[in-house]
């Protein structure tokens, strides 16, 4: 369960163990008196129809039609901070957060409304980062949905 300052609770999808795994990644990046405030998974980027079509033509000629693979965008765990963004690669074995990928400063950020994706089973967004070009796209699989508008209740959405 996350706190917000006001008091509300939210309940996230992310399973208690992982929560922990995440904010032990997090606790030496962090600077004094910085807390997370909110932990999820998330994919982030795009994969083009193209790069799909070519991966799973390539993969099936390559196993004779046995095995099926599609691009997908890659997950991440998101922690928010009160200051910044971290993302954290994910462990392809066991699942575990690894390396911080990436830091985004909190007030640099903002973010597009939600939007629906595969037929309503997908939200996604769009965070802008001032003094960047390209947008940064998350997508939120159905079991973290909720988690993603938590995410845009925490951050400013612009239009």
């Amino acid at each position: 369960m996350t706190s917000h300052q006001d008091g509300r609770t939210s309940r996230s999808i992310m399973n208690n163990r992982r929560r922990e795994q995440l904010l032990k990644a997090s606790a030496p990046l962090l600077t004094a008196g910085e807390q997370v405030e909110f932990a999820t998974l998330t994919k982030v980027g795009t994969v083009s129809a193209g790069r799909r079509l070519a991966t799973t033509a390539v993969v099936g000629v390559l196993t004779a039609g046995t095995v099926t693979a599609i691009a997908t965008p890659r997950p991440v765990y998101l922690a928010l901070t009160d200051r910044r963004l971290l993302f954290f690669g994910v462990d392809q074995l066991g699942g575990k957060p690894t390396k911080l990928l990436m830091a985004l400063p909190r007030e640099a950020v903002t973010a597009s409304p939600a939007a629906k994706a595969a037929f309503g089973l997908l939200l996604t967004t769009r965070l802008s980062v001032a003094g960047e070009e390209r947008d940064l796209k998350l997508t939120f699989a159905t079991a973290v949905r909720a988690d993603g508008r938590e995410l845009l209740s925490r951050l400013p959405v612009t239009a």
